[in-house]
């Protein structure tokens, strides 16, 4: 759990970001970040010391910057939280002994690091990398030049983004780039640059990853796939002379997504290949079926296995096996949960049938507010108004953080929650009301310029081919509708979220 201590009058926010990560259209590869990116800096500031390179990544303005010294003996990470920032290497060295933390971590924020005269060099010769991601999904590191090395993993990405054209990256002991999934999604782009390594690269997780150019060289391995691997993988295969690919029959480098398929459930059947196992297993969670029943390979088996706790996200399932000459005899048991449900419900009416009693009352009560809130109502953006201003006006902050808060449960039993409830209430009434609309998690601070970065979540609902920015929950702690129905520039451009 995570706490947003709220603008003005208001604090805190937490929220599950297991439970959306929904996330931002993706960005073209190789484009800029736009805004203030593009928007150099009428003059790019010189940095010659520690303390001043520390300074500018760190503090809450945006900025470019080019190295004029070398910069040596950091025995403490640097970590950047926000804005967009530039940093020129212009051939010269940032180096320390950092144990802990990537010498240069990025939790939020974007940041480009080119090196226009060449030669630039940053190096840890501690226990951790050069380069580390692990923000919110709309973090984002993009390398044009230098060359980063380590002992271990060189550049490493928990979250967000890292977007690499060119340079040079060495690890002596372990992965040159290295790929997971963590609290947040992650995506690695890569089109130029040279590799090497243990391995010269690896990815695990629920990570995605595109390699369309490239050198790489590894004493183990030129691209190492784990198991764990779920993501979606658009590479160009000839550029690695030796893959090792630990996914089932290759769902990894060779296929990483699986396709919904025309077929029809039948207890017991028969499942010859993976789209279908894939297509039966979501047709019995989204209808709520209590009980998978199929009869499949062995192979087959291990692909369920390991993606099956992708495909079942938000519920619980207990899998029985009999595995006799090749064939295996599966039953899956689900368990689903009250606010999935109710979920299901609002976007499926017709699984009524399979729900909870308790789950259905849930659902009347948000299909009887959606037609208070949008009484009178002939728009797609005065529901969304209506919708907003129902929630400020009969709901309110959870100062004591209880359980039921982090849902939408908590506002329809307490009418209190904290933003995971406001933002999960505001999405159910809008999809009710007939407008698209996701949840979206990131960074929040109590107001533009402040450091007080937390988690937090918000929403964007589409209306006719644009999509339009809300947070409830700031809307009412503020009792202004200063959040809502924003576009991404103008939502953005406050300086709230991140």
């Amino acid at each position: 759990m995570f706490e947003m201590r709220k603008l003005l009058k208001k604090a805190a926010c937490l929220f599950l970001a297991a439970a959306v990560m929904t996330a931002f259209l993706p960005e073209g590869f190789g484009l800029g970040f736009g805004g203030a990116e593009t928007a150099q800096a009428a003059s790019v500031k010189s940095i010659s010391n520690a303390s001043t390179l520390r300074k500018a990544l760190t503090s809450a303005e945006g900025g470019s910057y080019k190295l004029t010294a070398d910069i040596k003996g950091l025995t403490k990470a640097i970590v950047m939280r926000s804005k967009t920032k530039s940093l020129d290497l212009n051939g010269h060295t940032i180096k320390g002994n950092v144990g802990i933390d990537a010498l240069i971590t990025v939790e939020g924020g974007r940041l480009t690091i080119s090196d226009s005269k060449g030669g630039g060099l940053v190096r840890n010769t501690g226990s951790r990398g050069a380069i580390s991601v692990l923000g919110s999904t709309k973090t984002t590191v993009k390398i044009s030049g230098g060359t980063f090395s380590s002992v271990y993993s060189c550049c490493d990405v928990t979250g967000g983004r890292l977007l690499i054209s060119g340079g040079t990256f060495k690890s002596e002991k372990s992965c040159a780039v290295a790929g997971y999934s963590g609290l947040y999604s992650s995506e690695i782009q890569i089109s130029g640059g040279s590799f090497t390594g243990y391995d010269a690269l690896s990815v695990q997780g629920d990570l995605d990853l595109t390699v369309t150019g490239g050198t790489y060289k590894g004493s183990h391995t030129d691209l190492t796939v784990y198991d764990t691997f779920c993501g979606k993988m658009n590479v160009d295969k000839s550029l690695f002379a030796n893959i090792w690919d630990d996914t089932p029959a290759g769902h990894g480098v060779y296929e990483t997504e699986f396709k919904r398929v025309p077929v029809t459930y039948t207890e017991g059947m028969t499942v010859s290949d993976a789209d279908t196992l894939y297509s039966v297993y979501m047709h019995a969670k989204e209808n709520l079926l209590p009980k998978l029943k199929i009869v499949t390979t062995e192979h087959l088996y291990e692909v369920l296995n390991v993606y099956s706790l992708k495909w079942g996200d938000s519920i619980s399932t207990q899998m029985n096996t009999a595995i006799e000459e090749d064939v295996a005899k599966i039953d899956v048991d689900f368990k689903y949960g009250t606010e999935y449900q109710v979920e299901r419900l609002i976007l499926n009416p017709a699984v009524k049938s399979n729900a909870s009693a308790k789950a259905v009352k849930y659902y009347k009560k948000i299909c009887s507010i959606t037609k208070t809130a949008t009484k009178g109502c002939k728009t797609k953006k005065e529901k969304v108004k209506g919708i907003n201003k129902y929630i400020v006006r009969s709901y309110s902050y959870d100062y004591k953080y209880r359980k039921a808060s982090y849902s939408f449960l908590g506002l329809l039993d307490n009418k209190k929650a904290v933003c995971q409830g406001f933002a999960g209430l505001f999405r159910l009434m809008c999809i009710r009301a007939g407008i698209e609309t996701e949840s979206i998690g990131g960074m929040a601070t109590s107001g533009p310029g402040k450091t007080d970065f937390e988690p937090h979540m918000w929403n964007r609902s589409k209306i006719g081919s644009k999509w339009y920015y809300t947070d409830v929950t700031y809307n009412e702690g503020t009792g202004t509708n200063k959040f809502l129905l924003l576009s991404e520039k103008s939502f953005y451009g406050k300086g709230y979220h991140y």
